[in-house]
């Protein structure tokens, strides 16, 4: 397992933030293992046009300062870019205040547009995916993700923030469709990781500063977890900040497909040990479907009583049709100006929640689903289980 690092960072402040990710690069063993000669490519996290007041994407100021740290240390092929949700990348890149950070400092922006087809190394549920063409000129891939929570897979972190790499609309839609399940999701995610990182070095930063909880990645509130955390080694970065946030393992999809999941425990409880949690637990995101831990006997039952779905507020909406766009399978339908989501056709993605940039869609609980987490909680209270 390659070191995770975790340092303090209370606010945006450019000075300290340039310090704290020098420190993860020289406690990680960044310097040493990327070379001065490498292109790098900076993937952050750009969902949708949203200001950097919203906690949605990464933060220009914390991207400014990992340029500058990299620059300073004689890395100079730098690229950047994201393929995002809904709208033009370049478009969101410059709503989020990035695309300034970018011309500043003499960094490339590129757009995530055009594709290839790569062989997956393990072929958890597609045996070949079409990702970015440019991972082939890439060295090294600097990941830098939001710390949010994700009504889908509870967190997106350092895994998921890979998604991005799934060029346009079609892609994205594509994998909506076919893995319309939290497992059969978490395995495709599993299948880009990866696919990814057999092709270039991958180093995860998080900007933790200010994170989201709640109903994420787009419409949840904006918390002031004030870190930031690095490792070579994405995927125990991330079971780890998720219970640094205070939540359980058990709540993940990603871990729920792990092999290792022992060694996980183990692990992540060393690094508990060593840095401690946030001062609370962060609100989780509305869902329930996950049905890795019922027999399969039972899970028809369980997804046609118990589950998670989406409804639009007709008094938030205003009539934008980005949920509609965004739509893997043309569920949302308008009646006399009135956007409404045809249940039978939802595939409970959540995509329209997550790019809805007026907080307008809804994440509801059917009633069992809502007596059950009811039950749960104070069943929890009580046994502090």
């Amino acid at each position: 397992m390659e070191k995770v690092i975790l340092k303090d960072s209370p606010y945006y402040n450019r000075e300290d933030i340039f310090v704290k990710v020098n420190e993860i690069f020289e406690e990680t063993g960044f310097y040493k293992n990327v070379s001065k000669e490498d292109r790098i490519f900076l993937k952050v996290n750009l969902l949708t046009a949203a200001s950097p007041d919203k906690a949605v994407c990464t933060n220009p100021v914390f991207v400014d300062a990992v340029i500058k740290v990299l620059l300073k240390n004689g890395y100079k092929r730098l690229e950047c870019g994201d393929s995002p949700g809904i709208g033009s990348p370049e478009k969101v890149a410059k709503a989020s205040g990035i695309y300034d950070i970018l011309k500043q400092n003499n960094v490339s922006f590129v757009s995530i547009e055009n594709e290839k087809r790569f062989k997956t190394p393990k072929a958890h549920r597609r045996k070949y995916i079409n990702l970015f063409n440019g991972i082939d000129e890439i060295d090294t891939l600097v990941n830098l993700p939001k710390l949010k929570t994700h009504c889908l897979m509870t967190m997106t972190l350092g895994v998921k923030n890979l998604y991005g790499l799934l060029p346009g609309k079609a892609n994205k839609v594509d994998g909506h469709m076919k893995e319309n399940t939290t497992e059969k999701f978490a395995f495709y995610l599993k299948d880009i990781f990866e696919t990814v990182s057999s092709k270039v070095k991958v180093f995860t930063l998080i900007d933790g500063i200010t994170g989201m909880e709640g109903d994420g990645p787009g419409n949840g509130l904006p918390v002031n977890t004030g870190i930031v955390a690095g490792s070579f080694d994405s995927e125990s970065l991330d079971y780890f900040l998720l219970r640094w946030c205070g939540l359980s393992l058990n709540e993940y999809p990603l871990f729920l497909i792990a092999e290792n999941k022992e060694e996980i425990k183990n692990s992540t409880d060393k690094l508990i040990e060593k840095y401690g949690t946030f001062k609370r637990v962060i609100k989780r995101p509305k869902k329930g479907d996950v049905t890795f831990n019922i027999p399969l006997f039972l899970r028809k039952i369980y997804e046609r009583f118990f589950y998670s779905y989406t409804k639009i507020d007709d008094k938030k909406c205003k009539r934008c049709g980005i949920c509609k766009k965004s739509c893997p399978v043309d569920a949302i339908k308008i009646r006399k100006k009135i956007f409404s989501i045809v249940k039978k056709r939802c595939i409970r993605c959540f995509c329209c929640h997550e790019l809805c940039p007026h907080d307008a869609v809804l994440i509801k609980q059917t009633l069992p689903l809502a007596i059950l987490k009811k039950f749960v909680n104070i069943f929890q209270r009580i046994t502090g289980i």
